[in-house]
C-alpha cells in the first residue's frame, strides 16, 4: 500500500482491523500520536509497536477462515 500520510481509519483498514481496535491497541502500547494525519514515520512507529512492522494483510485475510482448513 502507498506510504503517504494517512488517517487513522486508513491505517486501521490497511491492517485489517477496526479503528476502535487500532485505538485500543495504540493506547495499550502506550504510544502517543499527534493529532491530524499520520506521517509514514508515525505509521511505522505504530506498526512496530504493535508487532506489525512488515506485515500487510490482504483485505479478506481474516474472513472465511473455515475454508482454509
Amino acid at each position: 500500500m502507498e506510504q503517504g500520510f494517512k488517517t487513522r481509519d486508513e491505517l486501521a483498514k490497511e491492517l485489517n482491523i477496526s479503528y476502535s481496535t487500532l485505538r485500543r491497541k495504540v493506547k495499550k502500547a502506550g504510544i502517543s500520536i499527534p493529532k491530524g494525519l499520520l506521517s509514514p514515520e508515525t505509521q511505522s512507529k505504530i506498526k512496530h509497536a504493535l508487532g506489525l512492522k512488515n506485515r500487510i494483510f490482504p483485505t479478506n485475510f481474516f474472513q472465511n477462515t473455515s475454508d482454509r482448513f
